[in-house]
């Protein structure tokens, strides 16, 4: 969300490609993507440059609805500075990105499964490793990249072992080791303004995903995705 390729989204734009079910709306530099469902209904407006492609501001608002009624929910974002992270030289992928994996959603408020999500290897071409992932009841599939760091569904080990992976001070933001999870891997805690977003639990020695958890995620409900195979 925070880089675009200029060119491409420009043509997009012009030319109101939109995915199915989505419909584009505005001129290159700024446009809105709306795409709605059954459920729910989701525009995102984008304000980028068109010579570098950086996503100068955006603004997501959705309407979803459940068996408690109608949510709305609106997030912003606003670019304020770029900077260099000093990351390990790594040009080797953990062997755990090669693999394909499956996941399952529960819904921690009910206790239930709701579906899963699998995310499947579709080869590595010029260093970036690409996966399809497909969820449940959703009929389009999506597509993910990796890099020897970092991948959907793992991380490199060597990045466990700092205590600080990222601190962004301006948004006082961070991600920083959280002790052992309950599966007994090392916990990676996304942190901002002081309270825990997001925390994802990781194999400290092959790097594969175990567990996630989102404190409010589709309606503020609390989900977690724990891995299955």
């Amino acid at each position: 969300m925070f880089f675009v390729d200029p060119k491409n989204t420009d043509k997009i734009v012009a030319k109101k490609e939109a995915p199915p079910k989505c419909k584009i709306s505005g001129n290159p530099g700024t446009f809105i993507l709306e795409c709605k469902d059954r459920f729910s209904v989701k525009k995102t407006m984008f304000v980028y440059d068109r010579k570098t492609g950086l996503v100068q501001e955006f603004t997501v608002m959705e309407v979803t609805q459940d068996f408690k009624g109608r949510n709305s929910s609106v997030m912003k974002g606003k670019y304020m500075k770029h900077f260099y992270i000093d990351l390990p030289k790594v040009k080797k992928f953990p062997p755990e990105a090669l693999n394909s994996r499956t996941y399952r959603m529960i819904n921690n408020m009910l206790g239930m499964p709701f579906g899963n999500i699998h995310i499947s290897f579709t080869g590595v071409k010029n260093g970036i490793a690409h996966y399809n992932i497909s969820m449940t009841g959703v009929p389009v599939v999506t597509k993910a990249i990796g890099f020897p760091l970092l991948g959907p569904h793992y991380i490199n080990p060597v990045l466990l072992k700092r205590n600080i992976l990222l601190n962004i001070p301006e948004a006082n933001f961070q991600v920083s080791l959280g002790g052992t999870g309950y599966k007994g891997g090392t916990v990676l805690q996304y942190i901002w303004n002081g309270s825990v977003i997001l925390q994802q639990e990781y194999n400290p020695q092959t790097g594969l995903k175990l567990y996630e958890f989102h404190p409010q995620y589709m309606g503020g409900f609390p989900v977690s995705i724990e891995l299955i195979h």
